[in-house]
C-alpha cells in the first residue's frame, strides 16, 4: 500500500509476525509512521542548499528543544499544525498481571498532542483517497460498518438510551 501525506510517501507494515494484527493494522492503520531519518533527507533532497548534515542538524536541534520545553513543564504551540501539552496521570493501585498482587503506580506526566484546525482540515481532506492498491483509508463521514472487519460485533447507540 502506498499514500502520500504532506509530501511523504509510506508503505504499510508487511510484516508476517501476527495476521490479525496485521489485518487491522492494514485496515485501520494504512501507513506507517515517517522516521525522522525519512524526514530528514526528504528535507535535504526538498531545500537543495542544505546538505544532509545540516539538515539533520536542523531537525536535531527542533526535536531537542521541544522535548526540553515539555521536559521543564513548558505548552508548545505550532500555528496550523497543533500543540503539545503535558497531561499529568495521578498515582493509582495497579495490578501486577503474573501475580495478582497490588502495585501502587507513581505519578507522571506524560505529553500530549492536540492537532490543530488546519492540519485536521487537511488530514480530513485525505481521509477518503485511496491507498494505491483499490483499499480506501476509512474516512470519519463513511458508516462504521465500512471500516469494522467482518464478523464483529455491532454496538448501536440508540438501543441503549
Amino acid at each position: 500500500m502506498r499514500a502520500d501525506f504532506f509530501g511523504f510517501s509510506a508503505r504499510a507494515d508487511q510484516s508476517p509476525a501476527d495476521p490479525f494484527r496485521n489485518c487491522l493494522r492494514a485496515s485501520f492503520f494504512p501507513i506507517r509512521p515517517v522516521t525522522k531519518s525519512e524526514l530528514i533527507a526528504r528535507l535535504a533532497e526538498r531545500y537543495p542548499q542544505l546538505i544532509a548534515k545540516d539538515a539533520d542538524f536542523a531537525v536535531n536541534t527542533i526535536l531537542d528543544a521541544m522535548a526540553k520545553s515539555l521536559g521543564d513543564g513548558q505548552r508548545i504551540e505550532i500555528r496550523g499544525f497543533g500543540s503539545f501539552a503535558l497531561n499529568t496521570r495521578p498515582p493509582r493501585v495497579g495490578r501486577n498481571p503474573k501475580s495478582g498482587e497490588k502495585v501502587l503506580v507513581p505519578e507522571k506526566r506524560v505529553p500530549h498532542f492536540k492537532a490543530g484546525k488546519e492540519l485536521r482540515e487537511r488530514v480530513d481532506a485525505h481521509a477518503g483517497a485511496s491507498t494505491g492498491d483499490g483499499a480506501m483509508i476509512p474516512s470519519r463521514t463513511e458508516p462504521a460498518a465500512t471500516a469494522r472487519p467482518e464478523g464483529a460485533a455491532v454496538f448501536d447507540r440508540s438501543v441503549h438510551k
